[in-house]
């Protein structure tokens, strides 16, 4: 689970580091798709949102909405979900605003661990 939540985080980066000059050559369908690997589909479509460019179709240039985090805890752990806290890393929390600590719910869907919402 854990595991799954650092690559969750993960995925913008490895979405950009893809398609690096060239943005253009991916849907938009694709990059919710990408993002599905590791969000629910009320996330996955905001950071698809955050990731396409309103006016040219592709990834438009822009500041990192994710983080791997640095630390990670599980606070709470059922067979189909699970409340997990973690800490981003300083130089994210400052550019953002964010608290020291996040807590995410995760469910299992299709047999795979994946962000659901952010609690806190």
């Amino acid at each position: 689970m854990i595991r799954a939540l650092r690559a969750a985080y993960g995925l913008e980066g490895s979405l950009y580091q893809a398609h690096r000059g060239f943005p253009d050559t991916v849907t938009r369908e694709e990059v919710f798709a990408h993002y599905r690997q590791g969000f629910g589909r009320e996330l996955a479509e905001d950071l698809t949102n955050y990731s396409w460019g309103p006016e040219t179709p592709g990834l438009r240039p822009t500041e990192r909405a994710l983080a791997v985090p640095d630390s990670v805890g599980v606070l709470d752990f059922r067979r189909e979900h699970a409340l997990v806290a973690w800490i981003p890393p300083t130089a994210f929390r400052q550019q953002w605003g964010v608290p020291r600590c996040l807590v995410d719910r995760m469910v299992r869907e299709d047999g795979r661990w994946i962000i659901q919402a952010r609690v806190s």
